[in-house]
C-alpha cells in the first residue's frame, strides 16, 4: 500500500471520485474527481498528471461513476 496525493487538485472541496481502468481506447488507468464547483478532472493514476477538466455542472458533483463507454455525473 502507498500513498500519493495531488496539492491544489481542485480550487474547491472534492465531492466524488471514481476510477476507470485501462482499455483499448485509453492506456491508462484514470481516476476521476468530481468538485463543490461542479468541474470535472481525470488524472493519469500513475503519473498523476492531468489528463482534462471540464465544468460538467453548475453545482457540486454529488457522484462520478463508468462503465466502458461512458462517465455519468450527478449533481442537484
Amino acid at each position: 500500500f502507498f500513498s500519493k496525493s495531488i496539492k491544489n487538485a481542485h480550487k474547491d472541496w472534492i465531492c466524488s471520485l471514481d476510477y476507470l481502468t485501462s482499455t483499448s481506447l485509453n492506456n491508462h488507468d484514470i481516476l476521476l474527481s468530481g468538485c463543490r464547483g461542479g468541474y470535472l478532472k481525470f488524472w493519469n493514476i500513475n503519473t498523476l498528471e492531468k489528463i482534462a477538466e471540464f465544468r460538467a455542472h453548475l453545482c457540486p458533483i454529488n457522484s462520478i461513476k463508468v462503465n466502458k463507454n461512458m462517465v455519468f455525473t450527478a449533481s442537484e
